[in-house]
Order: structure tokens, then C-alpha cells, then sequence
């Protein structure tokens, strides 16, 4: 302890003997603020904890596991500048274009290789030697996107007299999900969340979000979509179809009772006038009958367009008669 530090604590002593506690404290503060000073202005060598921060890390990867964050160095400096470092998180930043592979989807950064590019991140006269870990491992995977469809989940009603014109309308469609490629493959498709109304009468958008992967590392490039949902007012009527008959064996001539039956459809407002009876093929195959056990033919019923929309044909079968020709 130097002379002059001794005479300030006498100093000190002998105020305080005086009961003049003021100037005691004052004296006190002065002697610390010195003692600081003396101390922190000296140089010393001390390990040092620093986050890290990986640059240039390939587009073409991502991380399985995330790394070491941190690395401790010896660095030679002030004890002011030591103290700023522990408390103004001094950060290192480490090169990830200089990784090599040990196969398999496992690499390593030596960070001593760059040794000289972190102490360009310091100030000159800080001396640095660098101390561990010695060896920084990854685990990383190959990064791939991939194209899947959107799929609606829904709970739509209509109100009376109205029907959908043609299906939802998603926009997008698809989406690209991107991140490792053991994970992405797995994934085919992702549903919306769950879409309801009621008592739908007019045509609207709606913004639906989609549900999350909730997989680690697995992004999505949308978030929601929007799905358009047409409506239109129908109408319901009955027309009477004449029935078409097939596979009739040379030789054999086939009646049918009756030749005619009732089909009732939906169809749009604009439509009603273009439905007819040849939109309809009400077939009767003789292939179908069980000749020995039955005297009728089942009816099988095609629509021939989207116009309409089937509610029942009656009846679903007819009696028949199989007659030789001579």
C-alpha cells in the first residue's frame, strides 16, 4: 500500500474520532472512487465468457440441434474494459462458410482458424489467445421446400332453396413448406382450420387460417387463405325419361314394364329451361337380371351434365318379359 494511500486512511480516522460523520462518508466515497480507479485502471488477464453469433450460414441447411453460443477467450485489457464486457454482452461473431463435413449431416468450425478475424472485431490494444472450446460440432440437414395442397375442413349450411355452384374456391391452393428434409417429406398436405356458416344465401369470400405444422424447423409460406363459396337458388321438378334396354341376347326380344319412370332433380333457376329427357339415361341391362329367381330388371341412372342434380327416380326397377323371336 502506497504512503499517500496510508496518510488518507489516517486522514479518515481522525475525522471520524471527530464525530463529523458527513465529512467521514464523503472522505470514504473519495477513497473508493481512488481505490477504483487505481485498480480498474490496470491491466489484467482474465477469461472471458462471449456469446457467439454464426454468420453465413448456407441457405441450403438448417440446424438439427442448435450449437454452442458462447466461447471463453483470455484477453489481455483494462479493468474498465473488462467490466464493460460483462456488462455490455460483448458479442464474437464466427464465420459458418468455413465449416467442414464429417458426413452423415455432422460438420465442425475450428474457431482459432479465425482468431485473427475476431480480434479484428476488438478494440487494438486488446490482446486475445484464444482458449476453448477448441473444436465447435453441428448437426445440420439439408434444407428442401416442397409444394402441398390446402385442404378445406368446413361446416357449411345453406338456407332453403339454395345449392353451391360448383366447389369451394381455395386461393391459394397449395403452399410450399420448407426445412429439413426428413421432416418435409413426411408432410402431404395441410387442412384449414374448421370454416362455418349457416344459413349461407349469396356468394362470399372468407380469410381462413390454416393450421399449424407445429413442427420445430418446418415453415410454412402462407398462413391463411381465402376460400369463395358461390350459391344459387334451385328449384325442384319431375320429368318422365323413357328407359334405354341393353345387352339383349340375339334372338330374344326384351319388353319392359313400364318403358317410362319418374325422375326428380334439382337444378338452378337459369338452368330449368334446358333440362330435358336426354340429360338423363335411365338404363335397364339384361345382363343385370336374374332370370331364374326374378321378373325384374334393376335401373341403373346416368346424368349426362352437371346441370342437375339427382334427388330419385321411381321406381328402381320394372317388370320385364323375354321372348323368343322365331
Amino acid at each position: 500500500m502506497s504512503v499517500k494511500f496510508k496518510e488518507l486512511l489516517e486522514f479518515i480516522k481522525d475525522y471520524s474520532k471527530a464525530r463529523n460523520y458527513k465529512v467521514f462518508l464523503v472522505f470514504v466515497m473519495i477513497s473508493t472512487i481512488f481505490w477504483l480507479l487505481i485498480k480498474f485502471s490496470k491491466e489484467y488477464t482474465t477469461l472471458v465468457k462471449f456469446t457467439v453469433i454464426y454468420t453465413s450460414v448456407p441457405k441450403d441447411v438448417v440446424w438439427d440441434e442448435v450449437p454452442k453460443n458462447y466461447l471463453y477467450i483470455s484477453t489481455m485489457a483494462s479493468g474498465f474494459q473488462h467490466l464493460g464486457y460483462a456488462f455490455g454482452g460483448k458479442k464474437i461473431y464466427l464465420d459458418m462458410s468455413e465449416i467442414r463435413s464429417l458426413g452423415n449431416d455432422q460438420y465442425f468450425l475450428l474457431p482459432e482458424e479465425q482468431i485473427s478475424s475476431i480480434m479484428h472485431q476488438f478494440p487494438s490494444n486488446l490482446e486475445l489467445v484464444y482458449r476453448n472450446p477448441d473444436s465447435i460440432f453441428f448437426d445440420l440437414s439439408r434444407k428442401i421446400e416442397k409444394k402441398i395442397p390446402v385442404i378445406l375442413k368446413d361446416s357449411l349450411s345453406l338456407a332453403p332453396s339454395f345449392q353451391f355452384k360448383g366447389k369451394a374456391l381455395i386461393s391459394p391452393d397449395s403452399i410450399l413448406i420448407s426445412g429439413p428434409e426428413s421432416l418435409v417429406s413426411e408432410i402431404d398436405e395441410i387442412e384449414t382450420e374448421v370454416l362455418l356458416k349457416e344459413n349461407i344465401r349469396e356468394n362470399n369470400t372468407e380469410s381462413v387460417r390454416l393450421k399449424p405444422l407445429n413442427i420445430d424447423k418446418v415453415e410454412m409460406s402462407e398462413s391463411k387463405v381465402n376460400v369463395s363459396l358461390s350459391v344459387e337458388q334451385f328449384t325442384q321438378n319431375t320429368i318422365e325419361v323413357p328407359i334405354i334396354i341393353r345387352n339383349v341376347p340375339t334372338g330374344y326380344l326384351l319388353k319392359i314394364f313400364p318403358d317410362k319412370i319418374d325422375v326428380t332433380f334439382n337444378t338452378a333457376l337459369s338452368n330449368f329451361e334446358s333440362i330435358n329427357p336426354s340429360l338423363f339415361h335411365v338404363i335397364a341391362d339384361y345382363n343385370k337380371i336374374d332370370v331364374d329367381n326374378s321378373q325384374f330388371i334393376p335401373l341403373d341412372l346416368k346424368l349426362l351434365n352437371d346441370k342437375a342434380e339427382l334427388v330419385k327416380f321411381e321406381p328402381s326397377e320394372v317388370e320385364f318379359l323375354l321372348r323368343k323371336i322365331d
